[in-house]
């Protein structure tokens, strides 16, 4: 099962270059999250997950898909572990 589907998507933030932190709102498809266009510069995306009710360890890939300029994909592996 995929990664995203476990946890219960809450909401999103972005911040680039150190600005002001702004609501996001991907669509969210399995383990691809998919942003649209965002400006050049470091850029810090948060993705507010609600945990699910039994514990363990998840691992999984999650890939991003967004635009700066031309469609580009970043792909990390994500681990999660959940306390009971």
């Amino acid at each position: 099962m995929d990664l995203l589907n476990q946890f219960a998507f809450k909401g999103c933030s972005i911040s680039v270059n150190g600005g002001g932190v702004q609501d996001c709102s991907p669509s969210v498809s399995g383990n691809l999250v998919t942003l649209g266009g965002i400006a050049p510069g470091t850029t810090i995306i948060t993705l507010e997950l609600a945990a699910p009710s039994q514990p363990g360890q998840f691992t999984d890939m999650v890939m991003l898909h967004y635009q700066l300029g031309t469609p580009r994909m970043l792909v990390a592996t994500i681990n999660i572990h959940v306390k009971g």
